[in-house]
């Protein structure tokens, strides 16, 4: 395996995750002891597909798009047919309205236990970095999570909580522009909601600036209409000085 550019993947699946996601729609198919799973990407869309446990074949029966792994870089059109190795993980991107359906073997009918027998349980790659730099163990972020005695739910202008494609609830921003002020994180001593469901990115749109003993998000790109986040070490950096969890 080429390590440097499966790393690379990575990469760019975190600077992904921190941009407005693009619209899919993928179809489940299932005969005796098979699961066949279409997915359409329209023309113009990069995705990173998934850690793949098995040996499975692969169509593309439409379209025209490049494909990038750690075994290097291939164009496809359709038709055609590939394989798909264990420890594999793709690169998308559809030149033309693009159909990639991939097919297993499996006696599951469930969509979500299919993905568990077949997909790899992902770690969420900087941000498990970020745990393991920090030593924050699953109990000390089941804490933080579960804690509820210093939250603030008020609304804040602008934002709204939204189901997250990094990690479940989010914090979305109708528009900031560069440098705006979005809101605080941390206010008279409480969480707010950009407090508590601001998602960890390596490349963030905002960050946090410490403003007495709160703390305030500003964003450091243009945001329209997507999540908020921000990479947690700089969070962590101000927490460790005003002494506080968020």
């Amino acid at each position: 395996m080429n390590v440097a550019l499966q790393s690379n993947i990575y990469n760019i699946q975190d600077l992904m995750l921190s941009m407005p996601q693009a619209e899919t729609e993928t179809r489940h198919h299932f005969a005796d002891g098979i699961y066949a799973r279409e997915l359409f990407i329209p023309a113009g869309v990069c995705l990173v597909g998934a850690l793949h446990k098995t040996n499975h074949l692969f169509t593309v029966s439409q379209g025209e798009c490049v494909a990038v792994t750690h075994e290097g870089r291939e164009e496809i059109k359709a038709p055609y047919m590939g394989q798909t190795q264990p420890g594999m993980k793709r690169v998308i991107y559809a030149i033309t309205d693009t159909v990639w359906t991939t097919f297993h073997v499996t006696e599951e009918t469930d969509v979500d236990k299919v993905a568990k027998e077949i997909l790899e349980e992902e770690y969420l790659s900087d941000h498990e970095d970020f745990k393991r730099e920090h030593n924050i163990t699953e109990d000390m972020e089941k804490l933080v999570l579960q804690t509820i005695s210093d939250l603030d739910m008020s609304d804040i202008n602008g934002v709204k909580l939204g189901n997250s494609n990094i990690d479940g609830t989010g914090v979305f921003a109708d528009k900031f522009s560069k440098g705006e002020k979005i809101g605080y994180a941390r206010l008279n001593g409480n969480r707010t909601i950009l407090g508590r469901y601001t998602n960890h990115a390596k490349y963030a749109n905002a960050y946090p600036v410490k403003e007495g003993d709160n703390i305030l998000l500003i964003s450091s790109s243009d945001i329209n209409d997507e999540e908020i986040t921000v990479n947690y070490r700089d969070m962590i950096n101000i927490n460790e000085e005003l002494k506080v969890i968020l």
